[in-house]
């Protein structure tokens, strides 16, 4: 890692990566913490008309996805 600086201020005060490298292990655990979640994986039973229904890689990049695996897990991210 080169240690430049990704970002260090938010509009609404969340944290933020200040280098690559903070930034690339986020996305590594965010995308570990989706595929451990059984709900976002299909493993668990779904409602009427979603029975085959598991999180996809689009899902996952909306604003609904990404506040399901944050708020849905048990780690922060």
């Amino acid at each position: 890692s080169d240690g430049r600086r990704v970002a260090d201020a938010s509009r609404d005060g969340a944290r933020r990566a200040e280098t690559a490298e903070q930034a690339v292990d986020w996305i590594k655990a965010y995308f570990e913490r989706a595929r451990s979640n059984d709900f976002l994986m299909g493993r668990t039973a779904r409602g009427d008309g979603h029975g085959s229904w598991k999180c996809d890689l689009d899902f996952l990049l909306t604003e609904k996805g990404k506040r399901q695996v944050i708020e849905k897990t048990q780690e922060p991210a």
